[in-house]
């Protein structure tokens, strides 16, 4: 649009006033002299033709403005599409490095077959200010708020307690509640258990590939898991035995 714009305006330049200039003569022909032997014909041509010329110079310095302005749009334009081009780059590059790193940090998880894994998800929940037109965080640390892991911690409190106190309550059903409690921290980053059975035994394994992967997560950000932490020691040290080997009887 603004490029037919400027050749209209072009047009308009040239033309008009020579249009002018041609209908100036038309009416006024009877007291024109174009002998070229006098040269005061000469001198009065810029005051015969003075509209013409005038109406010239207003149109070229319009036409000039224009174009000049036409050209910075287009160079800002350029500069844009150029710096799209880099920004989509360096989002893919940061991108492509922050999976690579989660992956390398997942090898050492010893639960490999009870989750599953989907990095962009991921990316996008540490990473949120990143986007392909714009990429500010260039590091492999993100700048989100303290993570926090509530519905772990209520689910571990609530299996250490019930293991200490009614062990009977370990049922398949609870099972059942406590991996849905955990599996809501951890799908927001893309990672779901994969359950075969409600049994304890899966309930152990569940929550120590949930203790394995907040390892991986607090590499990339900061998180709040010190009393969470706390209650899966407790948890290890003391009761997971009693979680896969109870001296009760099996409810299930």
């Amino acid at each position: 649009m603004f490029f037919k714009t400027l050749i209209y305006l072009s047009f308009l330049t040239i033309f008009l006033p020579i249009l002018l200039a041609i209908s100036q003569i038309i009416f006024t022909y009877p007291q024109l002299s174009f002998s070229h032997s006098k040269p005061e014909n000469w001198s009065n041509i810029t005051n015969t033709f003075s509209l013409a010329i005038e109406l010239f110079k207003v149109l070229i310095s319009v036409t000039g403005v224009f174009g000049l302005w036409y050209k910075i749009t287009q160079t800002e334009r350029q500069i844009k599409q150029v710096e799209s081009k880099d920004n989509f780059s360096i989002f893919i590059q940061h991108r492509e490095y922050i999976i690579d790193t989660l992956k390398e940090q997942l090898i050492t998880i010893e639960s490999q077959n009870n989750y599953s894994s989907h990095p962009s998800i991921l990316y996008i929940a540490l990473f949120p200010e990143n986007t392909p037109k714009k990429v500010i965080n260039f590091d492999v640390t993100s700048k989100v708020p303290t993570i926090e892991f509530p519905n772990f911690l209520f689910a571990i409190n609530s299996i250490n307690h019930s293991i200490e106190i009614k062990k009977e309550e370990i049922t398949e059903r609870y099972v059942e509640g406590m991996i849905n409690e955990i599996q809501k921290d951890f799908e927001p980053f893309g990672f779901r258990f994969i359950i075969r059975s409600y049994n304890k035994s899966e309930l152990a394994s569940v929550i120590k590939t949930a203790s394995d992967l907040l390892r991986v997560i607090n590499y990339f950000a900061p998180m709040n898991s010190l009393e969470l932490e706390a209650a899966i020691d407790y948890f290890d040290q003391i009761l997971l035995n009693e979680l896969i080997n109870p001296y009760k009887e099996e409810v299930y």
